[in-house]
């Protein structure tokens, strides 16, 4: 079985809504779109996929991280489009075994799924 990724998958509500918070907050491509699957593009190799849930399905904790150069320069992006920041900026140190320090935004979707912005310092 081959261990690369293709995709992270993750349930919205409203496929128009989530489509256009990826795309216009995000700046995610759209890669396929349709009213209960959608895929947008993460990297040249992987891709965000959006699935419509079903009424009875629970919400569920998802998140996803973005890796930036500069945290703060896209915190001030997003909220310029009217998100507000869970964290906002936040530094510690890295999961690592150095000591390595990384900066940490967080925000949520209209779904209420968390999205994480990193930078490396």
């Amino acid at each position: 079985m081959s261990k690369k990724a293709s995709h992270f998958c993750i349930g919205v509500a409203d496929m128009e809504k989530a489509v256009s918070f990826y795309r216009d907050i995000i700046g995610l491509k759209v890669l396929y779109k349709t009213s209960e699957w959608s895929e947008l593009e993460l990297s040249k190799d992987m891709s965000l996929a959006l699935r419509v849930r079903k009424k009875e399905e629970a919400i569920n904790y998802s998140s996803i991280g973005f890796s930036v150069d500069d945290c703060e320069k896209e915190t001030k992006e997003i909220e310029g489009k009217g998100v507000e920041m869970v964290i906002r900026c936040h530094q510690r140190k890295a999961n690592t075994a150095d000591d390595s320090q990384v900066i940490l935004s967080q925000f949520k979707d209209m779904d209420g799924n968390i999205i994480w912005l990193s930078q490396q310092i």
